[in-house]
């Protein structure tokens, strides 16, 4: 019969157990701000260090030269590590709050990519340069959770089953 101290100490670590997240190499922070001469741009990464594979991010965009909120076009683009290609990434406007564009690129290389984002609103229009950097995920952070989805439903029966056993002992007394 396994102990119930054994028990609870085992869904103690696996609770506590704390995994220390990766940091990325870039200068790129959640969220990015860009102040520029006509707009100023927050830019929030919905996955954050940013890895391989489909990432959706927020922008929230000001008009400073005329101190209202943007209600213009904002178009990413998108150069691969190695300038090979060349991607145009469209934000769409919400209906709802005024500020907030929504946009998402699935990135299919790791590596440092260029990326501009050009804002365009009657006359006013400008150009904003900076560079992310694209990480593979890490393989080994998803073989330890593949062990704990198999290691908590494992001890899940090894409880069930030791309380039916318990229960049967007390039952038959």
């Amino acid at each position: 019969m396994i102990n119930k101290k054994i028990i609870f100490y085992i869904f103690t670590m696996i609770f506590f157990v704390s995994i220390n997240p990766l940091s990325s190499d870039s200068e790129v922070t959640n969220p990015l701000l860009i102040k520029g001469s006509k707009f100023n741009v927050s830019i929030e990464f919905y996955n954050y260090p940013l890895k391989l594979g489909e990432q959706f991010f927020d922008l929230e965009i000001l008009n400073i030269s005329e101190n209202k909120s943007f209600k213009g076009n904002a178009d990413f683009y998108f150069n691969t590590p190695g300038e090979n290609k060349r991607y145009k990434v469209v934000a769409l406007k919400l209906p709802a709050p005024d500020l907030i564009y929504k946009s998402a690129f699935t990135f299919k290389q790791s590596g440092i990519w260029d990326v501009e984002l050009i804002l365009r609103e009657g006359n006013d229009y400008e150009e904003f340069y900076f560079k992310m950097n694209i990480q593979d995920p890490n393989l080994g952070t998803y073989k330890y959770g593949y062990l704990l989805m198999l290691f908590v439903p494992l001890l899940i029966l090894i409880a069930i089953i030791s309380l039916y056993r318990e229960s049967r002992k007390n039952t038959d007394k």
